[in-house]
């Protein structure tokens, strides 16, 4: 999430802001810049997740049909459970 869209939602305010004071990331939440599709297409992603040990995935987000999509059957495909 980007601080522009956090920063827009707050200003909006009612459920808005709402919802994104509880999705806006924190300091010590890692992020990942994903350009295309896939979190995992042409991003740190795979690394990050193995240096943490990480082995089951939660994906939400807002382009259900594509992106997330995408990303869970990339997950899948390098054994995740998602």
């Amino acid at each position: 999430m980007s601080a522009t869209l956090v920063t827009a939602c707050r200003e909006r305010g009612g459920t808005s802001a709402a919802i994104v004071q509880r999705l806006a990331p924190r300091p010590q939440d890692y992020h990942v810049l994903k350009p295309k599709h896939s979190g995992f297409l042409a991003t740190p992603l795979p690394i990050l997740l193995a240096k943490l040990g990480v082995r089951r995935l939660v994906l939400t987000g807002v382009a259900a049909d594509a992106c997330v999509l995408v990303t869970a059957q990339d997950a899948n495909m390098r054994e995740f459970a998602l």
